[in-house]
């Protein structure tokens, strides 16, 4: 099940039959981010304020802490970025993760949004 309440107006079949797979736009260290774009790092640790579906994708997209200044500390994309499917959701609480966090399964790393879709020949 998704990781927001079914609204009262359809039913969870019907809800999740009308929800379209989502592209999520988000931001992931630099010490982790080699890591997600090969899979070895098939999880995301997220707190779970999305509506995360199993079938929706993850972009992810390298950002780092710079201090321009010394002092200040400001966010900056790298421009590398990294496409994967979240294939699982566990969400909290449970197993030490708090009731508002979420472990997402990744899979089928990529540098474009597309799906793969297996050829049938």
């Amino acid at each position: 099940m998704c990781g927001f309440p079914v609204p009262t107006t359809l039913s969870l079949t019907n809800y999740m039959e009308e929800k379209e797979m989502l592209i999520h736009d988000l931001k992931i260290n630099p010490k982790y981010f080699d890591d997600a774009a090969n899979g070895t790092k098939s999880f995301e640790i997220r707190k779970n304020d999305r509506l995360y579906c199993v079938g929706d994708t993850l972009h992810l997209r390298e950002c780092e802490i710079v201090f321009p200044d010394g002092y200040n500390g400001e966010e900056r994309y790298t421009g590398r970025e990294v496409f994967v499917d979240v294939t699982y959701i566990f969400e909290g609480p449970g197993y030490g993760l708090r009731k508002e966090y979420c472990v997402l399964g990744t899979a089928n790393p990529r540098h474009h949004a597309e799906r793969m879709i297996p050829d049938d020949t």
